[in-house]
């Protein structure tokens, strides 16, 4: 009996280990309901004190006035032309530094740059696009939007826009 427990137990062990080795990629299926396709992506993980969100919009659902993280709204990957799309970056510990966000199109040209100083040591930083301007920009296909911390990559997310 003692035998078979300690080959339960290195079974356990093997597992676990398959389970941690994938630790780095997350594995999200995004089903929205606005005419729009399921997708699956692995993203990267990024640094534990920045978090990049493709959204639709922010809403203060607590009325506090501040940025909680269940308030993006349409965090997705791939948009229509016709939608509202926010560029958010969450940083931690990072005040008085320079956050740069750039997107840029499929076939590599810079459609957006966007310099800020983060004010405070927990920020929230945000671009906001109304309907119809990423497209006049930069037209549909993939985007990739890369966020730099003092001119260090620490972030990258990749969306579609589609008509």
């Amino acid at each position: 009996m003692t035998k078979d427990l300690g080959k339960r137990i290195n079974r356990g062990r093997n597992f676990l280990g398959k389970i941690v080795g994938l630790a780095g990629l997350v594995i999200t299926s995004t089903l929205f309901l606005d005419g729009c396709a399921t997708q699956t992506s692995i993203i990267k993980q990024e640094e534990p004190w920045f978090r990049g969100v493709v959204c639709n919009y922010w809403q203060d659902k607590n009325g506090d006035g501040a940025v909680d993280r269940d308030e993006f709204i349409g965090v997705k990957d791939i948009f229509r032309a016709h939608e509202n799309i926010t560029i958010m970056a969450y940083v931690n510990g990072k005040k008085g530094a320079e956050l740069t966000t750039q997107i840029l199109n499929g076939e590599g040209k810079l459609v957006g740059e966007y310099e800020s100083i983060l004010p405070y040591v927990d920020t929230y930083n945000h671009s906001s696009f109304a309907p119809g301007e990423i497209y006049n920009k930069g037209g549909v296909g993939e985007y990739t939007v890369k966020w730099y911390i003092n001119d260090n990559l620490v972030g990258i997310k990749e969306f579609n826009l589609i008509k």
